[in-house]
Order: structure tokens, then C-alpha cells, then sequence
């Protein structure tokens, strides 16, 4: 048979997925109030941080009489005409994510202080330099570098970048003069479409737990690790029976790990590498009955992760596309059978719920899959969605797959 190797295979996947088309636009106005935000006049920031240095801390304090972490940041931000959310937690899901590397002026810094995620917030002020409203000494400016803040520094938010928009106070009942920021990205990070990955993995120091069932009444208990923004380490279990009539069964445990490589850069997207251990599994239709088939593993793959910004309506949000290849063995290749491609696509609609879309094992020789689902995000940190799994093959039936799964910040 036919032999490949796999450098090959991911060198060429590797520059089909550096032409995603990933578009980027500057500050434009739409009919319907929605709005670009992609810059800031510095100058006006670093005056209206310097004007609240020595302000006394005070537990949901938003002026000069006395202010907290996350109202510090919500009073600089509203001086440039932008309202952002109150709270630590919620400003940490608004804007783009920045790596440490590559903050700017203006970026949102988050910290853990009390062991349960993002709970302390600033400004980048400069080189190496941040505001922010501390417990003990007030509104100061303190150095990024610290032993204390490199230890606890979780991540940054760009408030400024042409993924950021804005719509009118007026259509969230505050006043029509206000700009309020427009969260847009899902609340939930999405490790996965229906079956294919994507490039994102959690935020650092949490976990998650998810639990899928399908039409059989198999479950699968999955749970996932990150670390340092870049890691991920996943489990799954599953579990013959659990919803069906008799005593279900365990069956061997699968696991997932995988490093994110970069952030989505300009027209670059953000890729990722991982090993996968999981196999497919497809009913199959025959003359006899139906049969369980269960397929190679997805095994070693990389995956290109990107977002399509373009002028979008109030209730059209974040486009993201997903595309990678993935081989079975290791080794060298025996067959086709052993190297899969796919595709995903995912629209967000209205703040929590998301279309899912994808297409996997493209140019295989087993049966492509079509997968499709809605995903609805019931809370900042819970998620339920539904799919339809191997739709379009020929001799295979429609599975349906219902998920929920929730983080757990530590």
C-alpha cells in the first residue's frame, strides 16, 4: 500500500490553514446602533488613571469618594464614552484575549487573588506597568513584573480591537448617549464542536465536567484540565446502559491532551496541536439489523482556529471557523483510512446560543460526517447542547446527542 509521511501531511495542512479567511475591519456605525470599537485615545486614558491615583478603597465604589478593582476600571472605561460590565468576572469575558507578551495601553489585566479564577482587575498603564484599585493603598500604579503579580496574573482583555463592538445605551435600557460594550465571544469556552476540536482550552485554573448521553442511553463522563492558558488534559469514561433499562457497564477510559500553539493573529488564526485516543462510533444499517461500528481514532491532529469579524447586527454575533487534519498512527501511514480532515463552523446568535456545524473525515476513505447542534449557554459556566451525529452517509443512521457540561474555577 501506499505509504505518507506525516510531516508532509501537516506541512501542508499547516499553510492551507494560513489562508483563513479572517476579515478585519475599522470603527464603523450601523443603522441598528452597533458599533466597532477598535481605539482609544491614550492620552485621555493615562489622565483619567492618573486623576484617580491615591482614591480610597471602597468595597463597589465607583467614584472618587472611594472605588473597588473592577470600578476603577468601569469609571476610566466610562470617561471614553464606553460602559463595560461591574464585576471582575464579567469584564474578564468582554473585548479579545492578549497574551502577556503583547499588552498594550489599556488592557484589561486580570488576577487570582482568592484561589477562584479572575478576582482582581487593572490597566496597563505602560511598559510593564498597571493601575488598579488595590484593598490597602487605594487607586496606584504597580509593576506588572512583581513576584506577586507575574504569580497570579490569569489573562488580558483588549477593550479595544475590531473584535470589540458597542450598541446604543438605549436598546439596554440605560441612557441613548451611553455606549455599552457588547460581549462577543460565547461565555463558554468551546473545547470542541460536536466531535471535532477547536484550538481553545480553558481558563487557567479550572476544571470541567461534562456529561454526554445518546439515543442508546450510553453516557460518557468527560473531565478536563487547564494550565497556564496553553494545556489541556481530558479523561472520558464511558458508560454502556447508564439510561437504559439493566446494569450498565464501563467500558475503557479515553484521553485527550493538547497545547495550544498561538492566539489568532491578524489573518493568522490560532492553532493547535494534541493526541486523542477516543474512536468513532457509527450505527450502522443492515439487512440483518443494526450494528455498532466503531472506527480508527482521530489519534495525533493539529487544528487552525479563526474568527470572521465582519459589520453584524445585534443578534448576529461571533463567526468562528475551524479546520485540521488528523492521523490514526503514529508511524507511517498504511492507508488513507488513517489520515482524516475536517471542518467546523459555529455562529453565535444573541449572547448564549450558538449553531454548530462540521464536516469530518473529508477525503477518507470511510464515510464523511456531517454533525450538526445548537449549543445554549444556561449560565456564564454551564452549557447544554443538541446534535444529530453522521448525517449524509450512505448505510449509517442519525445519532442524536444530547451534552451538558459546567467549569469549576479553583
Amino acid at each position: 500500500m501506499k505509504r505518507y509521511r506525516i510531516p508532509i501531511i501537516f506541512v501542508q495542512v499547516f499553510f492551507a490553514l494560513c489562508s483563513f479567511p479572517v476579515l478585519s475591519h475599522a470603527a464603523v456605525a450601523s443603522d441598528d446602533g452597533v458599533t466597532a470599537f477598535s481605539r482609544l485615545d491614550e492620552a485621555k486614558l493615562r489622565e483619567s488613571m492618573r486623576s484617580y491615583a491615591g482614591t480610597p478603597y471602597r468595597y463597589g465604589g465607583t467614584s472618587k469618594n472611594g472605588i473597588d478593582c473592577s470600578g476603577f476600571t468601569f469609571a476610566v472605561y466610562r470617561e471614553q464614552g464606553i460602559t463595560l460590565p461591574r464585576t471582575v468576572r464579567e469584564q474578564f469575558r468582554v473585548g479579545q484575549s492578549v497574551s502577556r507578551s503583547q499588552l498594550a495601553v489599556g488592557d484589561l489585566v486580570f488576577f487570582n487573588t482568592a484561589g477562584t479564577g479572575p478576582s482582581h482587575v487593572g490597566i496597563v498603564s505602560g511598559p510593564a506597568r498597571f493601575f488598579h484599585g488595590s484593598t490597602s493603598k487605594g487607586v496606584i500604579e504597580d509593576d506588572l513584573n512583581s513576584d506577586l503579580w507575574r504569580r497570579r496574573f490569569v489573562g488580558a482583555r483588549r477593550i479595544a480591537s475590531a473584535r470589540t463592538f458597542t450598541i446604543r445605551g438605549d436598546r439596554v435600557g440605560a441612557s441613548a448617549s451611553d455606549r455599552v460594550v457588547l460581549i462577543n465571544r460565547y461565555p463558554f469556552t468551546t473545547y470542541s464542536l460536536v466531535n471535532v476540536p477547536t484550538n481553545q482550552v480553558g481558563e487557567a485554573r479550572s476544571l470541567s465536567l461534562g456529561f454526554t448521553t445518546n439515543s442508546s442511553g450510553d453516557m460518557v463522563i468527560a473531565g478536563r484540565s487547564s494550565m497556564w492558558n496553553r494545556i489541556e488534559l481530558a479523561g472520558f469514561l464511558p458508560v454502556t446502559g447508564a439510561l437504559d433499562a439493566g446494569a450498565p457497564g464501563v467500558k475503557q477510559p479515553d484521553g485527550l491532551v493538547k497545547l495550544r500553539i498561538n492566539d489568532q493573529w491578524h489573518r493568522i488564526p490560532g492553532f493547535a496541536i494534541g493526541y486523542d485516543t477516543r474512536r468513532a462510533r457509527l450505527i450502522e444499517e443492515t439487512i440483518y439489523g443494526d450494528s455498532v461500528r466503531v472506527t480508527n481514532r482521530r489519534g495525533l491532529f493539529i487544528v487552525g482556529s479563526g474568527n470572521l469579524t465582519y459589520r453584524q447586527g445585534f443578534l448576529i454575533g461571533e463567526t468562528r471557523f475551524h479546520a485540521g487534519a488528523s492521523i490514526a498512527s503514529v508511524g507511517n501511514v498504511e492507508s488513507t483510512e488513517d489520515v482524516g480532515v475536517f471542518v467546523g463552523l459555529e455562529q453565535q446568535l444573541l449572547r448564549r446560543i450558538a449553531l454548530v456545524g462540521e464536516v469530518d473525515n473529508l477525503f477518507g476513505e470511510r464515510a464523511a460526517h456531517i454533525n450538526a447542534g445548537i449549543r445554549i449557554t444556561v449560565t456564564d459556566d454551564a452549557v447544554l447542547e443538541y446534535a444529530v451525529t453522521a448525517i449524509g452517509p450512505r448505510h449509517y443512521r442519525p445519532e442524536k446527542v444530547l451534552r451538558f457540561s459546567f467549569h469549576i474555577p479553583y
